[in-house]
């Protein structure tokens, strides 16, 4: 494989038709009840063949990559497959993207900030209204 990853288009299909010639004479030879040794040879000039189609479809994607990136459209085997459902997900910009009701709002009720729970609050308004005495009363509403 990493030997044909060197060579040109040209050199790749002169090899595949070389191959596939090749491969024509064995499956004559098969018939015409040929030796054995040429019989075992069919499987090994097949793979050959599927390697070179193979080096050939990868270069020729890898070509088509390098032209089409940075484009604003790729076509559709170059793009991520992932899922349906995950490829119609907002983006993450556009997830944060807020409304200029949904900003108003914010800056209007902020998060409270300040950690005491709805009974703290309670007992320290019963406090002031006693005038700072330690009795602690619980309002029953």
């Amino acid at each position: 494989g990493s030997d044909l990853r060197g060579k040109k288009e040209e050199e790749l299909l002169k090899q595949l038709d070389d191959l596939k010639v090749e491969l024509s004479q064995l499956r004559v030879a098969k018939v015409t009840g040929g030796a054995a040794s040429k019989l075992s040879k069919i499987r090994v000039v097949r793979k050959s063949i599927a390697r070179v189609l193979t080096v050939n479809s990868q270069t020729q994607k890898e070509n088509l990559r390098k032209f089409f990136k940075g484009k604003k459209y790729k076509p559709l085997d170059l793009r991520p497959k992932k899922t349906g459902a995950m490829r119609r997900r907002l983006t993450k910009h556009e997830e944060k993207l807020k409304t200029k009701k949904q900003q108003w709002k914010e800056r209007l009720y902020p998060l409270r900030t300040s950690t005491q729970s709805r009974t703290e609050r309670m007992t320290m308004t019963i406090k002031c209204e006693t005038d700072g005495k330690k009795k602690k009363k619980k309002r029953t509403n």
